[in-house]
């Protein structure tokens, strides 16, 4: 009890400080934590062998599709173009 009337007599700006201190550290152990349920969590992804739980997927097949080159466009495309005038 002593420290907290201790702290309670400190001015504003520095009880500020002391809580941004307090919630700063405890954000960094409260990550540091997270990181490592994180870190198990992909072991134990890696460790599972999902092939063996999922069925196969099946395969699919794309037609063909033919376009033709523009050596054979060439020929069929005109020589001149008109424009439309205006009336």
């Amino acid at each position: 009890m002593k420290f907290l009337k201790k702290l309670q007599k400190l001015p504003l700006e520095t009880r500020k400080r002391i809580i941004i201190v307090i919630v700063g550290i405890l954000g960094i152990i409260l990550f540091y934590f997270y990181l490592q349920g994180l870190n198990q969590q992909i072991q134990k992804f890696r460790e599972e062998n999902y092939q063996q739980v999922l069925p196969p997927l099946p395969k699919f097949e794309f037609p063909t599709i033919s376009t033709p080159s523009i050596e054979e466009l060439i020929p069929t495309l005109p020589t001149t173009i008109t424009i439309p005038t205006a009336i």
